[in-house]
């Protein structure tokens, strides 16, 4: 039995899900250029002597992670979430973009569970 002032609601109806950007490694930059974005792709999870990849996207504020939103891994850790912002995702990670009247740190948390994983 919920709460009153909670209901249970399936996730598409509170949440939006968005998969990411292929960027050539042409277009990726090694060094942070005034102009650039952080781009965080998978290996940044798999191997950790990696360096940090800066990328130039057009219309970049529609594809940055923000303080909002939760980021999760589309293989190789299935259904890793992290809250991670002002990031531009690589197109093996998605972002999970939460309405308004949802607690997204209570969603997140979720994700981490067993319950959610199994």
């Amino acid at each position: 039995m919920l709460p009153q002032t909670r209901q249970l609601k399936k996730l598409w109806e509170i949440a939006t899900f968005s998969q990411w950007l292929q960027v050539p490694i042409q277009q990726q930059y090694i060094e942070k250029k005034s102009w650039s974005f952080p781009f965080l792709r998978i290996i940044d999870f798999t191997q950790w002597d990696q360096e940090e990849r800066f990328v130039l996207v057009e219309d970049a504020e529609k594809y940055l992670v923000d303080e909002n939103d939760i980021a999760m891994v589309r293989y190789w850790n299935p259904w890793l979430a992290f809250i991670w912002y002002k990031w531009i995702l690589a197109n093996n990670l998605f972002r999970i973009r939460v309405s308004k009247d949802t607690d997204f740190k209570f969603l997140y948390h979720f994700f981490l569970t067993p319950q959610f994983k199994n």
